[in-house]
């Protein structure tokens, strides 16, 4: 399902709307979007899901998060934060109906370009579409899918937060993310024992 949630830092998140696009924009002018992580071909009917990752699991990565420094200012000023990275769903591309790592973990969308046409996003029970500097929330541990069967890109930024009332802070579900590790694309990257370094 899809949640009405006010965070507090949500109002900072939407007034940066234009802020956090045009650095995108910017960025994806040097970088070509065939050059992008797509750590989630597995889920897409083409290779067409490309993320540029800023924050992941608490963790700030270097190379991309210096290309956005007012993005980065705006994303710090969030409470617990698990997670931030920009998502671009290329023409044509669908995301099977998946579940993400954790029901602890709340996602949230910030829709930065949303081409027209048959595009979308459904959990179990509603479908939405994104608009541009507005926001949704879903429990990234629920079943959930997404489309894009226009002609242009769609650019969303994720945001991950530990979900309302948890028992869980953002550095106990890295934490229990890094020691029960078994993706292998993550251990491509780095042993378990180097994540867990990383978040000290």
């Amino acid at each position: 399902m899809l949640y009405t949630i006010e965070h507090s830092w949500l109002p900072n998140l939407k007034s940066g709307y234009s802020v956090i696009r045009e650095e995108l924009f910017h960025f994806l002018r040097e970088c070509p979007v065939s050059s992008l992580h797509n750590n989630y071909k597995a889920y897409t009917n083409k290779d067409g899901w490309r993320t540029i990752p800023l924050v992941f699991f608490t963790i700030e990565n270097p190379e991309f998060i210096t290309h956005f420094p007012k993005t980065h200012k705006i994303i710090q000023a969030i409470p617990e934060l698990i997670s931030a990275e920009f998502s671009i769903l290329l023409p044509g591309t669908e995301i099977r109906p998946h579940i993400g790592y954790s029901k602890q973990v709340m996602r949230t969308h910030l829709g930065l370009k949303v081409p027209d046409g048959d595009i979308g996003f459904k959990t179990e029970s509603e479908s939405v579409s994104w608009e541009e500097g507005d926001t949704f929330s879903f429990n990234d541990g629920e079943l959930h899918e997404a489309w894009n069967r226009t002609e242009e890109d769609r650019w969303v930024l994720m945001i991950d937060t530990p979900v309302p009332g948890s028992a869980y802070g953002a550095k106990e579900i890295a934490r229990y993310k890094f020691e029960n590790l078994t993706d292998e694309v993550l251990l491509r990257i780095a042993p378990k024992e180097e994540w867990l370094r990383r978040l000290e």
